[in-house]
């Protein structure tokens, strides 16, 4: 009982079955067949969003998204199939419908209404010490640099730390248009 069709980003055409399983339709000819590659989930919908992911309903079980669906191909789903259930805060574990809006955002409906899945544009870096009166400046790489009653500065880049001296309180950072670090 296959209810949907889709095709993957590089035109890999799947099936999701309410019986079986959601997995790449077998065509004559492919280079590679199905085999035992499947996520065994009875399902209604499936979706594959912008970033290349495959969301996954089930009748009973939750959401599933596969981050790498490519893989699938290959028959290993390792560890990027991720489960979503009732357990981790979605509205219910029969969800039926899936669409992506013009912001990328994932909506889920299930038996018990709607869910939404969407990236946080926001980052939490912790710093060590306390940084009172903290001073901020972009640096010229992506770089953010951070000073502060502390007693030292920190350059974060992409998310890790690393702190530097010098060893005096400060509350400003500048960084001149010639590349100078000011404190």
């Amino acid at each position: 009982q296959v209810w949907q069709f889709a095709e993957s980003p590089t035109g890999k055409l799947w099936m999701a079955e309410t019986t079986r399983s959601v997995r790449p339709v077998p065509l004559p000819g492919d280079p590679k067949p199905a085999g035992g590659a499947e996520i065994k989930v009875g399902s209604i919908a499936i979706l594959f969003a912008r970033d290349g992911s495959l969301w996954v309903t089930s009748i009973g079980d939750g959401v599933r998204r596969l981050r790498f669906p490519d893989r699938v191909n290959e028959g290993t789903i390792g560890d990027s199939l991720e489960s979503i259930t009732a357990k981790e805060g979605l509205s219910a574990d029969h969800a039926w419908a899936l669409l992506e809006d013009r912001e990328g955002d994932i909506w889920v409906g299930t038996v018990n209404g709607l869910d939404r899945f969407r990236k946080s544009p926001f980052l939490s870096i912790a710093l060590p010490g306390k940084y009172g009166l903290v001073g901020l400046v972009a640096g010229s790489d992506g770089d953010v640099w951070v000073g502060g009653m502390a007693s030292t500065l920190a350059r974060i880049r992409g998310g890790a730390v690393k702190v530097d001296g010098p060893h005096f309180a400060m509350n400003s950072v500048y960084l001149s248009k010639g590349g100078v670090l000011w404190c």
